[in-house]
């Protein structure tokens, strides 16, 4: 597992994308994504 910091969630999605073969997701606690 590797953590992106991103200002911007579209950044840290587009990163996770390309890190993980597009195998990325998003998951939320509270409603911040992390």
């Amino acid at each position: 597992m590797k953590l992106i910091i991103c200002e911007k969630n579209k950044s840290a999605k587009r990163i996770a994308e390309i890190l993980s073969n597009k195998k990325a997701k998003a998951e939320s606690y509270y409603k911040i994504k992390y």
